[in-house]
Protein backbone atom coordinates (compact mmCIF):
# COMPACT_ATOMS: atom_id res chain seq x y z
CA UNK A 1 0.00 0.00 0.00
CA UNK A 2 2.74 2.46 0.96
CA UNK A 3 4.82 1.66 -2.12
CA UNK A 4 2.00 2.61 -4.51
CA UNK A 5 1.15 5.70 -2.49
CA UNK A 6 4.74 6.81 -3.01
CA UNK A 7 4.69 5.91 -6.70
CA UNK A 8 1.56 8.00 -7.38
CA UNK A 9 2.92 10.92 -5.34
CA UNK A 10 6.29 10.75 -7.11
CA UNK A 11 4.60 10.78 -10.51
CA UNK A 12 2.77 13.91 -9.44
CA UNK A 13 5.97 15.56 -8.17
CA UNK A 14 7.96 14.70 -11.29
CA UNK A 15 5.11 15.91 -13.53
CA UNK A 16 5.34 19.29 -11.80
CA UNK A 17 9.10 19.29 -12.41
CA UNK A 18 9.19 17.93 -15.97
CA UNK A 19 5.99 19.59 -17.18
CA UNK A 20 4.71 16.42 -18.84
CA UNK A 21 2.68 13.63 -17.27
CA UNK A 22 3.89 11.13 -19.88
CA UNK A 23 7.57 11.97 -19.27
CA UNK A 24 7.05 11.85 -15.52
CA UNK A 25 5.30 8.48 -15.73
CA UNK A 26 8.05 6.99 -17.90
CA UNK A 27 10.85 8.37 -15.72
CA UNK A 28 9.27 7.35 -12.42
CA UNK A 29 8.29 3.85 -13.57
CA UNK A 30 11.74 3.21 -15.06
CA UNK A 31 13.56 4.39 -11.94
CA UNK A 32 11.04 2.76 -9.61
CA UNK A 33 11.23 -0.73 -11.06
CA UNK A 34 14.96 -0.55 -11.76
CA UNK A 35 15.43 0.13 -8.05
CA UNK A 36 13.06 -2.69 -7.09
CA UNK A 37 14.88 -5.12 -9.35
CA UNK A 38 18.34 -4.17 -8.11
CA UNK A 39 17.22 -4.44 -4.49
CA UNK A 40 15.60 -7.84 -5.01
CA UNK A 41 18.68 -9.13 -6.85
CA UNK A 42 21.24 -7.81 -4.34
CA UNK A 43 19.37 -8.84 -1.20
CA UNK A 44 18.22 -12.13 -2.73
CA UNK A 45 21.83 -13.20 -3.36
CA UNK A 46 22.74 -12.60 0.28
CA UNK A 47 19.52 -13.36 2.19
CA UNK A 48 20.31 -17.04 2.78
CA UNK A 49 23.39 -16.10 4.81
CA UNK A 50 21.61 -13.71 7.19
CA UNK A 51 20.71 -15.26 10.53
CA UNK A 52 18.38 -12.40 11.53
CA UNK A 53 16.19 -11.74 8.46
CA UNK A 54 13.55 -9.89 10.49
CA UNK A 55 16.17 -7.49 11.74
CA UNK A 56 17.42 -6.98 8.18
CA UNK A 57 13.81 -6.32 7.13
CA UNK A 58 13.52 -3.70 9.89
CA UNK A 59 16.59 -1.91 8.54
CA UNK A 60 15.16 -1.96 5.01
CA UNK A 61 11.93 -0.35 6.22
CA UNK A 62 13.94 2.24 8.15
CA UNK A 63 15.92 3.17 5.04
CA UNK A 64 12.71 3.29 2.98
CA UNK A 65 11.38 5.93 5.36
CA UNK A 66 14.66 7.85 5.20
CA UNK A 67 14.82 7.63 1.40
CA UNK A 68 11.23 8.79 1.01
CA UNK A 69 11.87 11.87 3.14
CA UNK A 70 14.96 12.72 1.05
CA UNK A 71 13.02 12.73 -2.24
CA UNK A 72 11.60 16.21 -1.64
CA UNK A 73 14.96 17.92 -0.91
CA UNK A 74 16.59 16.17 -3.89
CA UNK A 75 13.77 17.33 -6.15
CA UNK A 76 14.29 20.92 -4.99
CA UNK A 77 17.94 20.66 -6.09
CA UNK A 78 16.95 19.38 -9.54
CA UNK A 79 14.17 21.97 -9.75
CA UNK A 80 16.65 24.83 -9.42
CA UNK A 81 18.92 23.34 -12.11
CA UNK A 82 16.24 22.06 -14.50
CA UNK A 83 15.49 25.32 -16.39
CA UNK A 84 19.16 25.69 -17.33
CA UNK A 85 19.46 22.05 -18.39
CA UNK A 86 16.21 22.26 -20.35
CA UNK A 87 17.55 25.32 -22.19
CA UNK A 88 20.84 23.58 -23.00
CA UNK A 89 19.14 20.40 -24.25
CA UNK A 90 16.24 22.05 -26.03
CA UNK A 91 15.66 20.39 -29.37
CA UNK A 92 17.53 17.24 -28.29
CA UNK A 93 14.67 15.13 -26.98
CA UNK A 94 16.72 11.95 -26.46
CA UNK A 95 19.26 13.71 -24.22
CA UNK A 96 16.53 15.46 -22.27
CA UNK A 97 14.78 12.11 -21.69
CA UNK A 98 18.10 10.60 -20.59
CA UNK A 99 18.59 13.41 -18.08
CA UNK A 100 15.08 12.84 -16.72
CA UNK A 101 15.74 9.12 -16.31
CA UNK A 102 19.06 9.76 -14.53
CA UNK A 103 17.49 12.39 -12.27
CA UNK A 104 14.62 10.09 -11.33
CA UNK A 105 17.02 7.20 -10.75
CA UNK A 106 19.28 9.21 -8.44
CA UNK A 107 16.36 10.57 -6.45
CA UNK A 108 14.50 7.26 -6.05
CA UNK A 109 17.32 4.72 -5.81
CA UNK A 110 17.46 4.45 -2.00
CA UNK A 111 13.77 3.87 -1.20
CA UNK A 112 13.08 1.67 -4.24
CA UNK A 113 16.22 -0.43 -3.71
CA UNK A 114 15.13 -1.13 -0.15
CA UNK A 115 11.55 -1.87 -1.24
CA UNK A 116 12.85 -4.45 -3.69
CA UNK A 117 14.91 -6.12 -0.99
CA UNK A 118 11.93 -6.83 1.25
CA UNK A 119 10.39 -9.69 -0.79
CA UNK A 120 13.48 -11.98 -0.75
CA UNK A 121 13.38 -11.68 3.05
CA UNK A 122 9.63 -11.95 3.60
CA UNK A 123 9.05 -14.90 1.23
CA UNK A 124 11.26 -17.48 3.00
CA UNK A 125 10.15 -16.15 6.40
CA UNK A 126 6.51 -16.74 5.50
CA UNK A 127 7.34 -20.16 4.04
CA UNK A 128 9.04 -21.25 7.28
CA UNK A 129 10.98 -24.05 5.66
CA UNK A 130 7.88 -25.86 4.36
CA UNK A 131 9.28 -25.63 0.81
CA UNK A 132 5.94 -24.41 -0.50
CA UNK A 133 7.41 -21.14 -1.72
CA UNK A 134 5.23 -21.13 -4.84
CA UNK A 135 2.05 -21.09 -2.75
CA UNK A 136 3.55 -18.65 -0.26
CA UNK A 137 4.82 -16.29 -2.97
CA UNK A 138 1.42 -16.38 -4.69
CA UNK A 139 -0.35 -15.46 -1.47
CA UNK A 140 2.16 -12.71 -0.66
CA UNK A 141 1.84 -11.30 -4.18
CA UNK A 142 -1.96 -11.31 -3.91
CA UNK A 143 -1.90 -9.49 -0.56
CA UNK A 144 0.77 -7.07 -1.76
CA UNK A 145 -1.15 -6.27 -4.96
CA UNK A 146 -4.39 -5.71 -3.03
CA UNK A 147 -2.56 -3.28 -0.78
CA UNK A 148 -1.06 -1.58 -3.83
CA UNK A 149 -4.50 -1.07 -5.38
CA UNK A 150 -5.76 0.43 -2.12
CA UNK A 151 -2.73 2.71 -1.90
CA UNK A 152 -3.24 4.00 -5.44
CA UNK A 153 -6.86 4.87 -4.62
CA UNK A 154 -6.05 6.54 -1.30
CA UNK A 155 -3.84 9.22 -2.86
CA UNK A 156 -6.43 11.12 -4.96
CA UNK A 157 -9.47 10.35 -2.82
CA UNK A 158 -8.15 10.80 0.72
CA UNK A 159 -4.51 11.73 1.26
CA UNK A 160 -3.99 14.68 -1.09
CA UNK A 161 -7.36 16.41 -0.60
CA UNK A 162 -7.40 15.91 3.17
CA UNK A 163 -3.75 16.05 4.25
CA UNK A 164 -1.83 17.50 1.30
CA UNK A 165 1.30 16.12 -0.30
CA UNK A 166 3.87 16.95 2.36
CA UNK A 167 1.84 15.66 5.32
CA UNK A 168 0.93 12.51 3.38
CA UNK A 169 4.60 11.74 2.72
CA UNK A 170 5.58 12.32 6.35
CA UNK A 171 2.66 10.21 7.58
CA UNK A 172 3.50 7.30 5.28
CA UNK A 173 7.19 7.49 6.21
CA UNK A 174 6.07 7.30 9.84
CA UNK A 175 4.17 4.10 9.02
CA UNK A 176 7.34 2.65 7.46
CA UNK A 177 9.15 3.50 10.68
CA UNK A 178 6.41 1.77 12.68
CA UNK A 179 6.76 -1.33 10.48
CA UNK A 180 10.52 -1.27 11.12
CA UNK A 181 9.90 -1.12 14.88
CA UNK A 182 7.37 -3.96 14.60
CA UNK A 183 9.83 -6.16 12.70
CA UNK A 184 12.56 -5.40 15.25
CA UNK A 185 10.18 -6.28 18.10
CA UNK A 186 9.24 -9.59 16.44
CA UNK A 187 12.93 -10.35 15.94
CA UNK A 188 13.63 -9.93 19.66
CA UNK A 189 10.79 -12.32 20.56
CA UNK A 190 11.67 -15.11 18.14
CA UNK A 191 14.54 -17.50 17.88
CA UNK A 192 17.08 -16.85 15.20
CA UNK A 193 15.68 -17.96 11.87
CA UNK A 194 17.87 -19.30 9.14
CA UNK A 195 16.41 -18.98 5.69
CA UNK A 196 16.43 -22.53 4.33
CA UNK A 197 18.49 -23.32 1.30
CA UNK A 198 18.24 -26.40 -0.87
CA UNK A 199 20.76 -29.19 -0.41
CA UNK A 200 23.49 -29.18 -3.05
CA UNK A 201 23.35 -32.01 -5.55
CA UNK A 202 26.08 -34.63 -5.79
CA UNK A 203 28.93 -33.74 -8.18
CA UNK A 204 28.08 -36.45 -10.74
CA UNK A 205 24.40 -35.52 -10.77
CA UNK A 206 25.30 -31.84 -10.95
CA UNK A 207 27.39 -32.39 -14.07
CA UNK A 208 24.55 -34.22 -15.81
CA UNK A 209 21.90 -31.64 -14.90
CA UNK A 210 23.89 -28.43 -15.23
CA UNK A 211 23.34 -27.72 -18.91
CA UNK A 212 19.56 -28.47 -19.03
CA UNK A 213 18.99 -26.40 -15.87
CA UNK A 214 21.03 -23.48 -17.22
CA UNK A 215 19.07 -23.58 -20.48
CA UNK A 216 15.75 -23.51 -18.60
CA UNK A 217 16.91 -20.63 -16.39
CA UNK A 218 17.98 -18.58 -19.41
CA UNK A 219 14.67 -19.27 -21.17
CA UNK A 220 12.60 -18.31 -18.14
CA UNK A 221 14.74 -15.20 -17.60
CA UNK A 222 14.05 -13.97 -21.13
CA UNK A 223 10.34 -14.72 -20.76
CA UNK A 224 10.27 -12.69 -17.53
CA UNK A 225 12.14 -9.82 -19.20
CA UNK A 226 9.78 -9.65 -22.18
CA UNK A 227 6.73 -9.98 -19.92
CA UNK A 228 7.87 -7.05 -17.77
CA UNK A 229 8.73 -4.99 -20.85
CA UNK A 230 5.28 -5.46 -22.38
CA UNK A 231 3.43 -4.99 -19.10
CA UNK A 232 4.90 -1.58 -18.32
CA UNK A 233 4.85 -0.39 -21.90
CA UNK A 234 1.11 -1.06 -21.75
CA UNK A 235 0.82 0.76 -18.41
CA UNK A 236 2.34 3.93 -19.86
CA UNK A 237 0.12 3.68 -22.96
CA UNK A 238 -2.95 3.16 -20.78
CA UNK A 239 -2.05 6.15 -18.62
CA UNK A 240 -1.77 8.25 -21.77
CA UNK A 241 -5.02 6.90 -23.21
CA UNK A 242 -7.02 7.56 -20.03
CA UNK A 243 -5.45 10.98 -19.60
Amino acid sequence: MLALIYEVIWQRQFALLFGSAASATSAVLSAYFAGLGLGAWWVGKRASGWRRPLRAYAFLELFIALGVLLVGPFLHVFESAYPTIFHLLRGRAELLLLFRLIAAGLVLILPTFCMGGTLPLVGPLADRGQRRLGVTAGWLYFVNTAGAALGALLVPFLLLPRFGLSHSVWGCAGINLAIACGAWFLDTREKQIEIPSSQPAQPDKLRRKKKPIEAKVISVTWLAFVSGFVTFALQILWNRAFA
